[in-house]
């Protein structure tokens, strides 16, 4: 078995990163976090290194089994041309087995998400870093690439979209109208030459993850970043958007052209949203506790568009940028952390219990 579980301390209410030494990869431990401002619990119950050299993961579930997918490479920057790989567990995350490797000459692929799309395809979108070709980003091209699988194990050639532009698309999401919503960002690149036009994000949806259509434009300076959209079961659109040194969380109703933002009054980097089976929200994403960078969960208040800090996973450095897979009251997070030296892929187990 893949993996490594490491030993907690409890954790009271202002959450702490704490580990224990290395433990046999069959030993459970536990760690129990609660903001006073919140009313959910989340109980720590393992984590387990999977990976070396991994960055950018997402985590979902097809046809029964699950399937995780990051970045491999040597480094964060995009000198480093990355490369995309598919994991498949039949087991519940006990044990992983590589089943696919994408990539593209000369180009680095980043930021890998998966969306299951109306017709039941899997897709994965993600970032193109470093394409050969004079753009907007230190004399480099940008943009993003798609990829499609009918059992999350075969998958079509990366291939991009978008025209060509360098805009990135970050992570999209089903909708019941048959569309998959998500952010594209031209992420303040027009500094490079002057040109903060540039500097953008818009929201844009499709049916067949290859033709899109702008639905809006959501931010137009401070270098707006990574942006999670989700949707609650009115219909209600909820965004969580990183800007340069702080977050925001976004809400609209369909058909999703005006939107009402709240500043969060932090950073979120790699920001990830979910709503819970019993309907209360939690983000994820890099955060700074002390001027250092953990990987942290957090309760998102959606009516007033406050940030409750709920635990601390055990991370450090060049870390976060989680994906959540959500059943029952499990929580599957998987990111990434550099807090053991080497970048590792990590994948966390938790419990969700009502305060």
């Amino acid at each position: 078995m893949l993996g490594t579980a490491f030993g907690l301390v409890v954790i009271a209410q202002t959450p702490a990163l704490a580990s224990s030494p290395e433990t046999s990869p069959s030993a459970r431990s536990q760690a129990e976090s609660k903001d006073t401002a919140a009313d959910l619990t989340l109980k720590l119950f393992r984590v387990r290194k999977l990976r070396p050299n991994a960055y950018f993961p997402d985590i979902t579930r097809h046809q029964g089994a699950m399937i995780a997918t990051y970045r491999e490479a040597s480094e964060h920057s995009d000198r480093a041309f990355g490369k995309v790989v598919i994991l498949k567990s039949d087991d519940d995350g006990e044990s992983w087995k590589n089943v696919a490797l994408l990539e593209l000459q000369k180009t680095d692929l980043r930021d890998p998400r998966f969306c299951c799309l109306a017709d039941g395809r899997l897709m994965l979108n993600g970032g193109i870093g470093a394409k050969p070709g004079k753009g907007s980003w230190q004399g480099k091209r940008r943009g993003s690439f798609v990829a499609f699988s009918n059992d999350g194990v075969e998958w079509s050639r990366p291939r991009e979209i978008l025209g060509g532009r360098d805009e990135w698309l970050w992570r999209c999401t089903a909708h019941s109208d048959g569309y998959a919503y998500g952010i594209v960002k031209e992420q303040g690149e027009g500094r490079y030459r002057n040109l903060e036009r540039l500097q953008y994000s818009r929201l844009v949806r499709t049916k067949n993850g290859i033709d899109f259509e702008v639905i809006a434009e959501l931010q137009n300076g401070d270098i707006p970043n990574e942006a999670t959209i989700r949707f609650a079961p009115d219909n209600s659109a909820y965004i969580i958007h990183r800007m340069n040194d702080y977050a925001l969380f976004g809400k609209s109703p369909p058909p999703y052209k005006s939107w009402v933002w709240h500043h969060l009054g932090r950073q979120v980097g790699g920001p990830n949203l979910i709503r819970l089976p019993d309907g209360q929200w939690l983000v994820g994403g890099r955060a700074l506790r002390n001027g250092n960078k953990i990987m942290q969960l957090g309760q998102l208040d959606v009516v007033n568009g406050r940030y409750h800090p709920l635990i601390d996973l055990p991370s450090g450095g060049d870390c976060s940028y989680p994906g959540f897979l959500v059943s029952q009251n499990k929580l599957w997070v998987i990111y990434y952390s550099s807090h053991e030296g080497a970048t590792n892929l990590y994948l966390a187990e938790l419990t969700i219990q009502p305060a």
